[in-house]
């Protein structure tokens, strides 16, 4: 207490006034500059308080609090300054100069160990220099993320709009991400449907083959059942990815689908097939033919001239019938091969069924019931009726062999698009559809493949040739159509048969040649043919119904007989193939001279060169080998009969 009030003591003292001798000049300059410095001493500390509190990242703010100590005090001693003037408290004053010592050295220490640090501080350059790379850094890395950006944009696109399907599996088959083409793919709505689905164990067992990626893995196919019930075939090629640390370990796999493509070399291979089939056939057909031309020929005219009720008749007729079994087999295999023309018309196919009728019930037997709904709004199509006809037997039989026990077999005609196993044109396509359905034992998966191969079959040794589906097939493309099978095992089967339409406005109707009765001949008919046994055999047959007939072994003696004739020559008959000069040539030569010509081509084999050549129309006819002697007359007359003017060639 007793230094307090020594401290506060002013006796024995003057004010600080008096030394100025009260000079109200002197003592305003004294009192005004001391009281400013004061204040700025005070107001700095304040703002050096709230620059610490603001920013406490800045380093040495410790020395602004020693800093901020010093002035304070120094401007404590200004205050007593002014306060003397009138007051002598200078203990007080001295004390408060001494606490200003007291805290000037310590900041000027502190300040001197600062020096090197505040020295090492960056020059105002250098942060021009450091701001303007860090500008130049950040610009790089601005570009960098736009090129990743870009590379992002383009891989998405490239995801999104890639036609194949891309696929990325977990190594437990969890689905990851999927594109769009995967989900079109497999009929789902959308690639969501997928993400986060377990994909099948056979999918999985095919593509990736094994649970750690490591090495290339081989393209695997497999068979997918769609969302809608198709079963499609996928192609499925695999690549592992290692675990980055964006991502864990996984499977990447790209996925076709090859169901068209798979179509498409079927079809190929059934072509060449065919093609070799062709080949096959048309090397014997020729010869083989005129030989069964011959039998059947001669055993029907053996048959003619015989009691019916000698043994021997009965032996003629069993050897009419192997050769006209043998000439079916013939006729089988070049349909197969495509070695003979087709002679199509436009035909209502509700008509051609409805005239099968009775020779369908006697092929089917008793025990299976046959039951035909026709669309009464059928359109029109151009079909080979011969051909046809034999595409519904070859199918009836087989529905026959199919139900040994009897059942149902259905024959239904429709007009329908196209399925949706056909190719994308033709699904938009209108057809004129015939569908023959049986309610047998149906046809089990391994075997579908196979059933159009030619020589493929089910049955026993000797009781069929496995050319039966094959021939549908191959008159059906012929015919500018496909045909489409749905069968399930002990459920039946249906072959759909497409045909294309037509636009004509209606049917040939061509009953009444078909069913005209040849009557006796008396025209001079022109006979070619090499073969010496066909040459003589048809010559007698047309001498028999009465014509003239000329005959030549070649095409060189056959135009001299031409133009050595003294009758007039109504028609030509000619093989298509000959050694020295083909028919068509023939026919071409003689028709310069008379161009009203008609001319009837007969052939067992009709080779890639020549078929492309033979126009049949008005003046031109075609009936293969090997024919029976009343087909043949029966030709003839029709020919001859056929209406249009002519101008018979006369020799000069």
């Amino acid at each position: 207490m007793t230094t307090l009030q020594h401290l506060f003591s002013t006796n024995g003292f003057m004010p600080h006034g008096f030394c100025y001798l009260w000079n109200p000049g002197l003592i305003s300059l004294h009192v005004i500059s001391d009281s400013l410095i004061a204040l700025a001493y005070l107001l700095i500390p304040l703002s050096l308080i709230q620059l610490v509190r603001k920013r406490r990242d800045i380093p040495f703010n410790w020395m602004f609090v020693c800093f901020g100590v010093f002035i304070v005090a120094c401007g404590a001693t200004h205050v007593m300054e002014v306060w003397t003037l009138w007051v002598p408290s200078y203990w007080l004053s001295g004390g408060i100069k001494a606490l200003t010592a007291l805290a000037s050295m310590p900041t000027a220490v502190l300040l001197i160990r600062l020096m090197p640090k505040a020295l090492s501080l960056p020059h105002p350059d250098d942060l021009r220099k450091a701001n303007a790379a860090l500008e130049q850094q950040a610009s790089v890395l601005q570009e960098q993320s736009a090129l990743v950006r870009q590379s992002e944009e383009k891989y998405r696109s490239l995801f999104e709009g890639a036609p194949c399907g891309i696929l990325r599996i977990s190594l437990d088959g969890k689905v990851l991400m999927a594109n769009p083409a995967l989900s079109q793919m497999l009929g789902l709505d959308s690639q969501d449907e997928l993400i986060g689905r377990i994909l099948p164990t056979e999918f999985l067992r095919a593509t990736c083959g094994r649970k750690r990626p490591g090495g290339p893995l081989e393209d695997a196919e497999v068979m997918w059942k769609r969302k809608d019930g198709k079963r499609v075939l996928l192609r499925a090629k695999a690549q592992p990815s290692l675990q980055t640390a964006d991502s864990p370990a996984c499977f990447e796999v790209i996925v076709e689908d090859i169901s068209e493509r798979r179509r498409l070399e079927e079809e190929l291979r059934q072509a060449q097939k065919m093609e070799t089939v062709g080949q096959l056939a048309g090397g014997i057909a020729h010869d083989f033919n005129n030989l069964l031309v011959a039998i059947l020929g001669y055993g029907e005219l053996v048959e003619k001239n015989l009691d019916p009720t000698t043994r021997v008749h009965e032996y003629s007729m069993q050897i009419t019938r192997a050769a006209a079994l043998a000439r079916e087999l013939t006729a089988q295999l070049l349909a197969f091969g495509r070695k003979q023309p087709l002679q199509p018309r436009i035909v209502d196919l509700n008509l051609l069924i409805l005239s099968m009728t009775d020779m369908l019930v006697r092929t089917i037997g008793e025990n299976i019931r046959l039951v035909q709904e026709l669309s009464s709004t059928l359109p029109l199509i151009k079909v080979d009726p011969v051909q046809f006809e034999q595409v519904l037997l070859n199918l009836a039989v087989n529905a026959r062999d199919a139900m040994p026990a009897g059942g149902t077999l259905t024959i239904k005609t429709a007009s329908e698009y196209g399925p949706d196993s056909a190719s994308p044109t033709a699904r938009e396509k209108h057809f004129t559809v015939v569908s023959v359905i049986d309610s047998g034992s149906g046809i089990d998966p391994d075997t579908l493949p196979h059933i159009f191969e030619p020589f493929f079959t089910t049955k026993c040794a000797g009781r069929g040739t496995g050319l039966g589906l094959a021939v549908v097939y191959t008159n059906i493309q012929q015919s500018g159509g496909f045909i489409d099978v749905e069968t399930d095992v002990n459920k039946g089967t249906a072959f759909n048969i497409y045909l294309p339409c037509v636009e004509e406005q209606g049917p040939e109707d061509s009953s009444e040649e078909l069913h005209r009765r040849p009557h006796p001949g008396w025209e001079t008919i022109l006979l070619v043919e090499d073969d010496e046994i066909v040459r003589t055999l048809t010559s007698q047959v047309l001498e028999l119904e009465g014509y003239s007939v000329l005959t030549a072994s070649s095409g060189s003696q056959a135009i001299d007989r031409f133009y050595k004739s003294t009758k007039p020559i109504e028609l030509l008959v000619t093989d298509v193939v000959m050694p020295d000069m083909n028919g068509l040539d023939l026919a071409r030569e003689l028709q310069q001279r008379a161009p009203d010509l008609r001319v009837l081509y007969v052939s067992g084999y009709l080779n890639d060169h020549v078929l492309p050549q033979m126009k049949l129309g008005r003046q031109s006819f075609f009936l293969a080998k090997p024919f029976l002697p009343q087909e043949f007359v029966g030709k003839v007359r029709e020919i001859l009969d056929a209406p249009g003017e002519r101008e018979i060639y006369r020799a000069s």
